[in-house]
């Protein structure tokens, strides 16, 4: 084979897999996050929502909760691969007080809109070392959609 028909060969199979392959720019990690002061012993019913509407492309998502920058991993639910459809969803993500110092509930949930809610729980996610007479810290807490790319 001679070198310029290799040349040619070696650009039309670059050229065919980069119009099979997403471009990147197209599957970026979405967020859905939060930085505010959370109480460490509130009211019973002192919850904190956060809600986004989001158009997705078809396509497989690691969806995974995190606080403070650390992605949760709570008995297999967090994170967790998903399949989406691509079409607009209402994405929620909310902290409810888990009844203990420092404990709370993380629960994330995409609605198409069609009674096709998926949700990810996470219970008793903890705050480590919360200063001795603290009532309050700053927390950045949140969901995360990332594209698994194959």
């Amino acid at each position: 084979m001679n070198k310029r028909f290799r040349i040619v060969l070696g650009a039309a199979i670059v050229a065919g897999l980069m119009a099979v392959a997403p471009s990147a720019s197209a599957y970026s990690t979405a967020k859905l996050e939060r930085s505010q002061p959370i109480a460490v012993y509130p009211a019973p019913d002192a919850n904190t929502c956060q809600t986004r509407t989001i158009t997705l492309a078809g396509y497989w998502y690691e969806w995974r909760n995190f606080m403070q920058g650390q992605t949760i991993n709570y008995n297999g639910q967090s994170p967790r691969d998903i399949y989406l459809v691509g079409d607009t969803y209402t994405w929620k993500v909310c902290l409810y007080y888990g009844g203990t110092k420092g404990v709370y509930d993380e629960f994330s949930y995409l609605d198409r809109g069609n009674s096709n809610v998926a949700t990810l729980d996470d219970p008793d996610v903890f705050f480590d070392n919360v200063p001795e007479g603290a009532t309050a810290l700053t927390v950045d807490w949140g969901s995360q959609l990332v594209p698994l790319h194959a």
